[in-house]
């Protein structure tokens, strides 16, 4: 009964997403194949282990290949273009990287962290280039080790620069601008999960991450807000059986009419 519950808010999730954000692929909690609940991105586990809920244990090491990854190289995704990561995660290393983007001709292009000023959101082209943070120099909540936060990273061009924004829990915590369009627009091949998506780099960070989404577009702060709360939002079973009910009633009704 709770996961058919779950499912069902995962699907009035999707519904508000559709105007802004499209689901490439999406693991509502992860099987020891990585095998994706939506789409077929393929997902590369590296050291890391599922345990028996779906978890993913992110293993802390500095190595690119003990790290988890997503192969984006078949999704045609950019952040010119507009992208939308979002992640259910809790025990992370506090001032450390959450996750990391990497294209074609950059293996360490975004990232996004877990302290909101020293290590929020960077785009890099070479250089060190921060992408721009809100300057709050607290440690995001995904560093509880018994809380889970909901963390959304979105990025859109505006006609003059690619806008970054962080949320956690569906309130902004993070956001910057970069108007390099042409680093922006490479195509991402890659996120990995708890460090850089680059092979050289060594940030290592410990994470449980439940749950993994995708989109193909930006989401607005208002679908990130309503996607929040029906991720989050488990109908009572009264509540629920009783909206089914009413479902069922209102096409005996239509089919009686025709």
């Amino acid at each position: 009964m709770k996961k058919t519950l779950y499912l069902i808010s995962c699907v009035v999730a999707s519904s508000l997403m559709a105007q802004g954000a499209t689901l490439v692929s999406e693991w509502d909690g992860f099987t020891p194949d990585g095998a994706a609940t939506t789409g077929d991105l393929a997902f590369n586990f590296g050291s890391s282990s599922v345990n028996a809920d779906g978890v993913l244990n992110v293993t802390a090491n500095g190595t690119l290949a003990n790290r988890p990854s997503v192969d984006l190289s078949s999704a045609g995704l950019s952040l010119y273009n507009g992208l939308t990561i979002s992640l259910e995660v809790k025990g992370a290393t506090a001032n450390n990287i959450l996750l990391g983007l990497a294209s074609s001709q950059n293996e360490h292009l975004f990232a996004a962290g877990t302290d909101r000023s020293a290590q929020g959101l960077f785009l890099f082209n070479g250089s060190s280039n921060n992408g721009g943070t809100t300057g709050n120099t607290d440690s995001l909540g995904v560093t509880s080790s018994t809380t889970s936060s909901i963390i959304t990273i979105t990025a859109a061009w505006d006609g003059a620069n690619v806008v970054f924004q962080m949320y956690e829990n569906g309130s902004l915590v993070a956001s910057g601008k970069a108007s390099n369009s042409t680093i922006a627009q490479q195509e991402l091949t890659k996120l990995a999960l708890g460090g850089w998506a680059g092979s050289s780099s060594n940030s290592i960070t410990n994470e449980d991450v439940s749950r993994l989404a995708i989109y193909n577009g930006a989401m607005t702060a208002g679908e990130v807000q309503d996607a929040y709360v029906a991720w989050t939002t488990v109908p009572e079973p009264a509540t629920a059986s009783l909206g089914l009910l009413g479902l069922g009633a209102l096409l005996l009704r239509r089919r009686r009419q025709h």
